[in-house]
């Protein structure tokens, strides 16, 4: 259950041992991404949240990680195809990876998943 209650999770990514694994919904294959597309849980609130990271073997620096909120309901359905447009849909997003410098933090727009 989601609890309405504020976290630290909902600031910038928390550790990943501070999250449960629900589901692994598969890889996103779109324009050669293989985004790996999961389910985790907020060990701390109980929120729902889609995780999508993908990292270019051939770059350094191209790891990234893109967070946002979803529902058990939303996540029954999700295929990892749409994944980027579910976290597009969004107010907003989390995000961290040396793509980013290192640096994690939340925001608002699209997430940038391509080169």
């Amino acid at each position: 259950m989601m609890c309405e209650q504020p976290c630290l999770c909902l600031d910038a990514p928390l550790a990943s041992n501070q999250y449960e694994l629900i589901a692994h919904l598969g890889v996103d294959t779109t324009r050669g991404r293989y985004g790996e597309v999961t389910i985790r849980r907020c060990r701390h609130c109980g929120r729902w949240w889609i995780h999508y990271h993908v990292e270019y073997e051939a770059y350094s620096g191209s790891g990234r990680t893109f967070m946002g909120l979803i529902t058990p309901h939303a996540a029954e359905t999700l295929r990892p195809e749409a994944a980027v447009s579910y976290l597009n849909s969004l107010d907003w997003h989390l995000y961290s990876g040396s793509y980013f410098g290192g640096k994690a933090g939340r925001t608002r727009g699209p997430v940038q998943v391509d080169l």
